[in-house]
């Protein structure tokens, strides 16, 4: 892992969050989707891995309801 000084990423409640340092070239697999990507890492408690809506998209549909 390498370090990010100074880096914070906002969550779904919008409160910010230090990013403590990013990984390159992970590979990530679903089913028959293979993925090689950077990621970074943040304290979530509890969570292996967090993935975005935009993120999401690339592989499937996505339906979001209010």
């Amino acid at each position: 892992m390498k370090v990010v000084p100074n880096f914070q990423v906002l969550i779904t409640d919008a409160r910010p969050m230090k990013c403590e340092g990013y990984c390159e070239n992970i590979k990530i697999q679903m089913c028959n989707y293979h993925l090689k990507t950077h990621m970074f890492s943040i304290e979530m408690g509890g969570c292996n891995i967090v993935l975005s809506a935009k993120w999401w998209h690339k592989c499937f549909p996505i339906i979001m309801e209010l």
